[in-house]
């Protein structure tokens, strides 16, 4: 039996739902990170269902961000 892979599209990602469901068919998931402003939540997991992912992985183990040296850069 042959092994797939479902893609994982980050809410963090530079591409939009938008963009990686026009791209073809196929079975995708979104990642969601967990944000305070619960309306953001919200939009992001709307737009995914109306992109149609099939599937939210949610993501807890971030409960505050690092100082990564090219956010700090671009900031």
């Amino acid at each position: 039996m042959g092994r797939s892979s479902s893609p994982t599209l980050s809410s963090w990602a530079t591409c939009s739902v938008e963009e990686v469901a026009s791209t073809g068919p196929g079975i995708r998931f979104f990642q969601l990170y967990v944000y305070k402003d619960r309306n953001v939540v919200r939009q992001l997991v709307k737009r995914a269902e109306e992109a149609g992912f099939k599937a939210i992985a949610l993501t807890v183990d971030t409960p505050r961000l690092g100082r990564r040296e090219s956010d700090i850069k671009n900031s």
